[in-house]
């Protein structure tokens, strides 16, 4: 039986967290959103959090994540362009 209330309930819970994180979180949410397979999703996904948890990014380098948000696009990640537009090459 479809609930109305937790269907509510769990988008608004949803919200909240994609409202707590931060442009690099959302960046390598994006840039692992662009596998190819499940496997190598959470593999990306396992890397960008040791990375965080390595070095946490600083207030310059959310403001650069925040800027490859507005250019990253899975479709072209793997031209050199796309690449850049998504942070990962200069």
């Amino acid at each position: 039986m479809f609930r109305p209330d937790l269907a509510v309930l769990g988008l608004v819970v949803a919200l909240a967290l994609a409202a707590c994180s931060t442009p690099c979180e959302e960046l390598a949410e994006l840039r692992c959103s662009c596998e190819a397979t499940v496997s190598e999703r959470t593999a990306c996904e396992n890397r960008a959090e040791r990375q965080r948890s390595r070095h946490p990014p600083s207030d310059a380098d959310e403001e650069r994540c925040e800027q490859f948000l507005r250019t990253c696009d899975c479709s072209r990640i793997h031209t050199a362009q796309g690449k850049r537009d998504c942070g990962l090459a200069e």
